[in-house]
């Protein structure tokens, strides 16, 4: 687990050790959840990694210029393979835990009529499991996480840059107008009830 200072940014700390100690924040929270999600049987850990897969990709994303263009971009796709291998398990965990209130919804149905789908969906449910498992017992995974961890903690223990505040409010700037000028081009358009 990351044993670096405080979570939040220092009022004029340099941006790239601020985001690079909350993206190791992420990945403990992430590394946390791979013993249970080996065991199967919590599907909340395997929730708890797929938000932190989801956090990592947004916060790299939208500060990627803080940091190593390559390092950025292998990361990227350590990641999206990760969430790549995890969906479809979590979409089936989420299907088959919520399968009796199916069942109600058609009443008129005979409980015995559903049996071949939802076995069909165990099935594959089991083998979305073993494409999971080995994915993440994979040496590629395994390496993956080590580089961009030793990363992370290499940009949090100096990397200089522009404050963090200044990062931050450029960005909350850039996405505001971009968010104004799509609902102005929607109001034209008509896509948009007034």
């Amino acid at each position: 687990m990351h044993a670096g200072s405080s979570y939040a940014p220092i009022p004029g700390e340099a941006a790239p050790p601020a985001l690079a100690r909350t993206l190791l924040r992420i990945l403990d929270t992430l590394e946390a959840q791979l013993p249970e999600v080996r065991r199967g049987r919590d599907p909340e850990a395997l929730h708890a990694l797929r938000i932190a897969v989801r956090q990592t990709r947004a916060l790299a994303g939208q500060f990627k210029t803080q940091f190593d263009p390559a390092r950025i971009a292998a990361g990227r796709e350590a990641f999206d393979a990760l969430g790549d291998v995890t969906g479809p398990v979590r979409d089936l965990d989420v299907s088959l835990q919520r399968w009796s209130g199916y069942e109600r919804q058609f009443p008129t149905v005979e409980p015995a009529a559903w049996a071949p789908l939802r076995d069909e969906l165990a099935r594959e449910r089991r083998a979305g499991r073993r494409a999971l498992l080995r994915h993440i017992r994979s040496l590629n995974f395994q390496a993956s996480m080590a580089e961009w961890r030793a990363y992370l903690t290499s940009v949090e223990a100096g990397a200089s840059g522009p404050p963090i505040e200044g990062v931050v409010s450029r960005r909350i700037r850039k996405l505001y107008r971009r968010l104004i000028l799509q609902g102005r081009e929607a109001l034209k358009s008509g896509h948009c009830d007034t």
